[in-house]
C-alpha cells in the first residue's frame, strides 16, 4: 500500500472548463510534492468532466470525482471526505496557486503545528512569481480575527490550512443550505475549533502572497440585481458568524462594530440591488423585501446593533423599513457618490465619540 500525501489540495469543479487547466497545472507545478489532488466534477456540463479524466490518466496524484450537481459547499465536503492527507488545502479552478504556495504552506505548519496558518492571497497576477520557500509571517491572537476579516487577510477557505483529523473528529463541514457566503462561517468555526483543541495557539500570517484569485466577472451579465437568495443567505452567515464571535473570540468592541457595519451595508446594498427592477416588478420585490425585513434573523441583527449603540447610515432606513430609503441609500453607496461619503463621514464622527473608532 503506498503512504498517504502529506497534503491533499481540493478542486470543486462546474462550468469553468475556460480556467480549468490554469488552475490544475499551477498544483502539479508545486515545488513540495508529496500531495494529491482532488477534483470533484459537480456535475458540470462541459468538458470539465473530460478534462479532469485526463489529469487523472497522466498523474497518479490526481483523483477524480464525479457527481450530480450538488453546489460547491457539497463538493467541498466531499473532498474533505475523500482526502487522504493529514493537511486539506482548498482551490477554487479558476484560481492560481504560487509554486510555492504548498512548500511555504508546510513549513509554517512544521514550524507551528498547533496554531492556525492563513496565507496572503491577492488578485491574479501580471507579473511573475517570486519564490517563496519560507513566508515571512506575523502572529496574531484569536480576537484579533475580526480584524484579520476586515483587513482582508481571513475571509475564504482557500487562505487556510486544515487538519484533516480535526475536520473528521468535529463534522466540521460547509453548509449545504446555504447558496451564497458559505465560506465565511466555515472559517470562522474551524478557526474556532482549532484555538479549543489548543488554547495558547494563535494565527499565523503568511505575509508573502501565495494564492492568486481570478476576480473578473465570469456571468456575462450587466445587470446588477443579486440573486434573491442572496440577503437570506447573508443574512444567516453573519447569525453564524457572530454566534462563534460572542460565545468565543470576544473581540475587541471597535472590530465588532465595523463587523457589524459591514454586515447592515451588505444587507442594505443587497436588498436596494433587489428593488432596483422596473414598475411592473415592484409590487412583488417590495412584498418579498418586506418579508425578509420582518424575519427573525434580521430582527435579532437589527436588535444587537440597537442595543449595543452601533452607527451606520443604513440602519434607520432597514429598522424603519423605508424601502425607497433603502433603494436610495444603496444607489449612493454603489456609485460611492458625494451624498453617501458626507453621510458615512457624519456617522464615523459618532462613531468615533462613541468607540474611538471609525469605519
Amino acid at each position: 500500500m503506498s503512504k498517504a500525501p502529506l497534503v491533499s489540495v481540493v478542486l470543486p469543479i462546474y462550468k469553468v472548463e475556460q480556467w480549468l487547466r490554469r488552475g490544475v497545472d499551477s498544483v502539479l507545478a508545486q515545488t513540495f510534492r508529496d500531495f494529491e489532488l482532488i477534483l470533484v466534477d459537480d456535475g458540470s456540463p462541459d468538458n470539465c468532466g473530460a478534462i479532469c479524466d485526463e489529469y487523472a490518466a497522466a498523474d497518479s496524484r490526481v483523483r477524480v470525482i464525479h457527481q450530480k450537481n450538488q453546489g460547491v459547499s457539497r463538493a467541498r465536503n466531499v473532498g474533505i471526505e475523500q482526502a487522504q492527507g493529514r493537511w486539506l488545502v482548498f482551490l477554487d479552478p479558476d484560481d492560481v496557486a504560487s509554486p510555492w504556495m504548498l512548500e511555504a504552506i508546510v513549513a509554517a505548519a512544521k514550524k507551528h503545528p498547533h496554531d492556525c496558518v492563513i496565507w496572503r492571497f491577492t488578485p491574479f497576477p501580471n507579473t511573475v512569481f517570486e519564490p517563496v520557500h519560507e513566508a515571512p509571517e506575523t502572529l496574531y491572537a484569536p480576537d484579533q480575527i475580526g480584524f484579520l476579516y476586515l483587513d482582508w487577510k481571513l475571509c475564504a477557505p482557500w487562505s487556510m490550512l486544515y487538519s484533516v483529523e480535526l475536520l473528521r473528529r468535529t463534522g466540521h463541514r460547509f453548509d449545504t443550505t446555504l447558496r451564497h457566503s458559505e465560506d465565511f462561517p466555515f472559517v470562522f468555526h474551524y478557526a474556532r475549533l482549532v484555538f479549543e483543541a489548543n488554547p495558547g495557539s494563535r494565527f499565523v500570517y503568511l505575509e508573502s502572497p501565495l494564492y492568486f484569485y481570478d476576480n473578473e466577472d465570469k456571468s456575462g451579465s450587466s445587470s446588477h440585481v443579486v440573486p434573491a437568495v442572496f440577503c437570506e443567505g447573508w443574512c444567516r452567515t453573519f447569525q453564524m458568524v457572530f454566534r462563534d464571535v460572542d460565545e468565543f473570540f470576544h473581540i475587541p468592541q471597535e472590530h465588532e462594530h465595523r463587523m457589524y457595519q459591514n454586515c447592515l451595508r451588505t444587507l442594505g446594498s443587497g436588498l436596494a440591488s433587489r428593488l432596483n427592477v422596473p414598475a411592473q416588478e415592484q409590487p412583488a420585490r417590495r412584498q418579498e423585501a418586506l418579508e425578509f425585513l420582518n424575519s427573525p434573523g434580521m430582527k435579532e441583527i437589527l436588535d444587537t446593533f440597537r442595543r449595543r449603540r452601533y452607527c451606520s447610515p443604513f440602519y434607520g432606513p432597514l429598522r424603519r423599513r423605508r424601502l425607497g430609503a433603502i433603494r436610495r441609500l444603496g444607489r449612493l453607496y454603489e456609485n460611492q457618490l458625494s451624498r453617501y461619503l458626507s453621510l458615512q463621514q457624519k456617522y464615523n464622527r459618532i462613531n468615533r465619540l462613541l468607540f474611538g473608532t471609525a469605519y
